[in-house]
């Protein structure tokens, strides 16, 4: 089960890093506004599939590794702190995805590239994806800590 849990955050993790750092920034420089624009939304959907199925699976198998510890005192050790830190700041970093993949970009889709609306939702668009990567940054740095945690 943790090897599962870890492959589906690193799947999450590494599709975002791999769009923000790599793939955004080389359809910049190769394609203008109307064919990237075009190139994005041939790719939502198959990388939504992808990345929402990692963000289920990081759910399903985060909730069944906890599971063991409701009702615990465990909950109120510093492990405990750092645990509920963790699935804070994982549930954000999924809301910030559901409002990219389903309000931000799909509404970037429909507004013609060049126009000031569409550049104040790429530059929200960027803003969001920046944040959530320093929230799946810090759940990873959390989640090393916690499995480094000495008793």
């Amino acid at each position: 089960m943790h090897f599962l849990h870890l492959m589906a955050a690193a799947v999450f993790l590494g599709a975002g890093l791999f769009v923000g750092l790599a793939m955004i920034p080389a359809a910049r420089a190769a394609l203008g506004d109307k064919d990237r624009m075009a190139f994005l939304m041939a790719l939502g959907p198959r990388s939504k599939v992808i990345v929402w199925s990692s963000i289920g699976i990081v759910v399903v198998t985060g909730f069944y590794r906890i599971r063991a510890l409701f009702g615990t005192t465990l909950w109120r050790t510093s492990y405990g702190y750092w645990l509920e830190a963790k699935i804070i700041l994982a549930l954000a970093a999924i809301a910030l995805a559901a409002i990219h993949d389903f309000g931000l970009g799909p509404k970037m889709t429909q507004t013609p590239p060049g126009t000031p609306e569409f550049q104040q939702l790429r530059k929200q668009i960027m803003i969001l994806s920046q944040i959530q990567l320093v929230l799946i940054l810090a759940v990873v740095f959390i989640g090393a800590k916690l499995r480094l945690y000495t008793w």
